[in-house]
This record gives C-alpha cells, structure tokens and sequence, in this order.
C-alpha cells in the first residue's frame, strides 16, 4: 500500500474480515507482532474497518469477537501484516510544444507535448478558456509526453500539464501556457516594380 506526500488526502487502509453476522468486533493495530506498540484498537458492529493516518512503515493487525457488554472476548484470529509506503509526488513536466501564444487554425491537429518527469506514471493534459482553468475545455491522461488534440472554436485558450504517480494520484499543475486559436491571416506579398 502506498500514500502520497503533499496535499494528497489522508491514506485509508482497509481492513476486512469474515465472521458471523450480528457480531461485535474489537480491531487491533500495532508495529509489532507481539502488539506491544500499539497504534489503534477499536471495536466496530461492521465486518471491515479503515485504518486512517498510518506513518509509512510495517504494521500487524488482528481482530476477534467480543460480547455486547465487554464480558466475553474470544481469540484473536491470526495476525496479518501490511506495509504503508509515502511516496513523494513527482514534479510537474516543462512545457515544450506548442511554444506560448502560438496560432493555430481551427480544427487543425496540434501536438502538445513536455518533459518526461522522472517517477511519473502518465500525465494529465488540461485546456481551458481562461486563465484560471474555471472553463475546462478538456482535461486528458496520457501514458507518454504528448497528445494531439484539435480544438474546433475560436479563442485564447490555456493549456498545462501535471504528473500522475504511480497510484495514478494528480500531482501539482506546472506553468500554463496561452494558445490562439483563429483564422489565420494571409500574408500579402510586396508587389514588384511596375506591377500593379
């Protein structure tokens, strides 16, 4: 199991079992096989139980049967382990094509294309009508550094980039960059000497 650095939600490590229904658990959760060094216990009505705000490192867990009042508790069933690993998100990738305020004609094949982030496992490409990315115009993954898109209207648009670890959890947007989308205008030659 892994869980990501940054702003990345808290990691939730489910922990399920069989049993009887209409029982009432006790969960126990430590660093240690001889649960010495515990981090949770709780009891739960439920056949399953998230283990929330785990440190990266091996933890034990086991569960077993206790009565409605606490009285009787039965074995702990057999121990299992599973490992937490916090992995640091990649960067987000350089821009490299289009260049910024390129123009574009509409419904014309454009290649948007950046860095390979080293630990990425695939990146997500975002055009938007403004600045702040309110306007969403697309928002798609890729497994390499670039994609083609053709965008059919008319605008100013933005466009960026951010990695995807390998949990294919979103990492940071990069830098945006503008991209003009219009007709473009023709340019008139100088008309030689004596032409009219």
């Amino acid at each position: 199991l892994d869980a990501s650095g940054g702003d990345q939600p808290p990691l939730s490590v489910p922990l399920v079992w069989r049993a009887a229904n209409g029982e009432t658990f006790e969960i126990e959760v430590a660093r240690d096989a001889a649960f010495k060094d515990e981090v949770l216990k709780r009891n739960s009505p439920d056949k399953t139980f998230d283990a929330q705000g785990l440190a990266p490192g091996t933890y034990h867990w086991h569960v077993r049967v206790v009565s409605d009042n606490g009285s009787h508790r039965s074995p702990w069933r057999v121990t299992q382990t599973f490992g937490v690993d916090r992995l640091d998100p990649p960067p987000p990738p350089a821009l490299l094509t289009p260049p910024e305020g390129h123009r574009v004609e509409p419904g014309s094949p454009l290649a948007f294309s950046w860095n390979a982030v080293k630990g990425a496992n695939g990146y997500e490409l975002q055009i938007a009508k403004d600045k702040t990315f309110s306007e969403s115009v697309i928002v798609e993954r890729a497994s390499t550094p670039s994609l083609s898109y053709a965008i059919e209207a008319p605008w100013t648009y933005f466009w960026r980039v951010r990695s995807l670890d390998p949990a294919a959890r979103a990492t940071a947007y990069g830098v945006a960059r503008p991209l003009v989308v219009d007709a473009l205008v023709p340019q008139l030659g100088v008309p030689e000497d004596g032409a009219e």
